[in-house]
């Protein structure tokens, strides 16, 4: 299965410092295969598909070690 990163802003409110991110791995599954990231990205984690579109467009997801765009397909296999 492929592996996918992503960073994701710390949105804990008034915890939070200006630019504090963490990053999150994870293996996709296969059902997502042939699916575009960010809408990939948002059935895992529960996040908004524009939140996730606007992650992968800041250069902030990866997969297979390299980053990819909001509309870069998840691979099968």
């Amino acid at each position: 299965m492929p592996a996918g990163r992503f960073r994701e802003p710390d949105v804990s409110g008034h915890h939070s410092v200006k630019g504090e991110s963490r990053e999150v791995s994870a293996k996709l599954l296969v059902n997502l295969a042939g699916e575009r990231i960010d809408a990939a990205l948002a059935r895992m984690f529960g996040l908004a598909r524009s939140k996730a579109a606007d992650l992968a467009e800041a250069g902030n997801v990866q997969l297979e070690g390299r980053v990819v765009g909001k509309s870069a397909r998840v691979e099968g296999g």
